[in-house]
């Protein structure tokens, strides 16, 4: 890099903290015919470092990450993916009993060198990757798909992926990008299609052993959004996702989308036994004097009945700091254990939201 770009270079860093406390209950299996409700209390924090350098066309970001657990039960393992294979004591029944563990651990959550002219954009390294137009449920964004229901900011995975994009003169506009694992490859090629007050999107890809095709639409209607994605699998079944999203006036948000995922088993057999075919989810926001904000998020799962629910209040405070505080409210049918004619255990699987108890949390963050 000649000493002209160097001095051309525009560096800057900041970062933010964040701490939060969760209370809640779990059902949990002490024997193949012993389930009781067991308390859940963690205890995380994060503090991530922000470095960026961009200059003529040219932008380099990253972002280091510390976090700590601290809790007396880990039975939800999703909550601390990828600490398990690490920790191979991680999931001992031992953590229930006593005062509980602590797992730290530091990352790289973001490092890319991305490149962008009027005609073509270039990125390679981890980043996020977002190929979706829908909130809750994206079939579409098979590189990095949101968990948009995390009451923890930025709570979004990340994809080591090369990325590239071009923008000729006119409508459409061409991506491609491919991603390693340890496991599988994912790779994506899409067209976008940028029409009056429509937005179309048509995806080719290949994700973790099987192929896929979707399509995907964002158009305006009655002042708000209308959004939804398609996506079809070579072996497997395909899913739908639709939904509607619109600003009122004083500041309230919202937003409603429908899901069916034709892939769930409904024989409670296979690799996606465990999900349902149908959900509904609903986002209702309003915000004052930018300052205070008050949400609720709802998802049901509309083929056994059950629920969520969960409100949220947030308060922005001057000089970067931010606290929250909400709860969790799950309604369903648990998982039950009874015994055959032979003697032997016969588990009857719950509803989604089932093996689950109403919890509240409180947080607090700090950006700069």
């Amino acid at each position: 890099m000649t000493p002209a770009v160097l001095l051309a270079l525009r560096f800057s860093a900041g970062g933010d903290v964040y701490c939060q406390f969760t209370e809640t209950r779990v059902l949990w299996p002490f024997s193949q015919t012993d389930l009781r409700y067991v308390p859940f209390r963690l205890g995380q924090g994060r503090g991530i470092f922000r470095v960026k350098a961009t200059g003529p066309g040219f932008r380099l970001y990253g972002e280091l990450a510390h976090e700590l657990y601290i809790g007396n039960l880990y039975a939800c393992s999703t909550i601390l993916e990828g600490l398990a294979a690490s920790d191979p004591g991680f999931l001992d029944l031992e953590a229930l009993s006593g005062s509980g563990r602590a797992v730290q651990r530091d990352y790289l959550r973001w490092a890319s060198l991305e490149y962008q002219s009027r005609y073509l954009g270039l990125a390679v390294g981890r980043r996020v990757l977002n190929w979706s137009t829908t909130f809750f449920w994206t079939p579409l964004n098979i590189f990095t798909p949101q968990n948009n229901l995390s009451p923890v900011p930025e709570d979004v995975p990340f994809s080591d992926c090369a990325f590239a994009a071009l923008r000729p003169p006119g409508p459409v506009s061409l991506e491609f990008a491919y991603s390693p694992s340890s496991d599988s490859w994912r790779a994506g090629a899409r067209a976008l299609c940028y029409l009056p007050g429509v937005d179309l999107v048509l995806e080719a890809g290949y994700d973790r052993g099987d192929s896929l095709a979707g399509a995907g639409l964002s158009a305006n209607l009655l002042d708000g959004t209308l959004r939804a994605e398609a996506c079809f699998y070579r072996r497997a079944e395909p899913r739908y996702v639709i939904g509607y999203d619109r600003m009122f006036p004083g500041s309230i948000y919202i937003l409603a989308e429908y899901y069916h995922n034709s892939r769930a088993d409904p024989a409670g057999y296979g690799l996606y036994s465990f999900y349902k075919k149908d959900y509904a989810g609903v986002l209702v926001s309003r915000t004052y004097d930018l300052v205070w904000n008050f949400a609720l998020y709802g998802l049901a799962c509309a083929s056994d009945g059950s629920f969520m629910a969960m409100p949220l209040i947030k308060r922005a405070f001057g000089r970067g700091f931010e606290a929250r505080v909400g709860a969790y409210y799950f309604y369903g049918k648990d998982t039950e254990v009874s015994s055959d004619s032979s003697g032997s255990p016969l588990i009857t699987k719950g509803d989604y939201f089932g093996d689950l108890w109403p919890g509240v949390f409180v947080g607090v963050g700090y950006g700069f």
